[in-house]
């Protein structure tokens, strides 16, 4: 998944290896590439849009889609759980909107 493919509205990519993951294979046959840290994204707004797969490493698990506020990982702003990788697109849109200031 490209980083392109998004609007980060006023937000800057400051990590990301989400290319890394193919749509057209199974996410089991990637498990190599399922970790906790897959984007970053920082708002001037002091909130960060944060993606991940737990648990690392293994094919039974989900896509967690974050908007932290302030650097409060114990409270998100907004906190998205997804299967796959046809709806980690969708969710990252919904928490674009949220991190460049939205409500939930």
């Amino acid at each position: 998944m490209d980083s392109e493919i998004f609007d980060w509205k006023n937000g800057q990519v400051t990590f990301w290896v989400l290319d890394r993951l193919r749509a057209d294979l199974a996410l089991g046959e990637q498990v190599i590439f399922l970790r906790e840290d897959l984007a970053q994204i920082e708002f001037p707004n002091s909130r960060l849009l944060d993606v991940g797969w737990y648990p690392t490493l293994k094919e039974d698990g989900r896509f967690i889609v974050q908007v932290i506020k302030d650097k409060n990982w114990d409270d998100p702003v907004l906190h998205v759980e997804v299967p796959s990788l046809e709806t980690l697109r969708e969710a990252i849109n919904g928490a674009i909107l949220c991190a460049a200031g939205g409500e939930v």
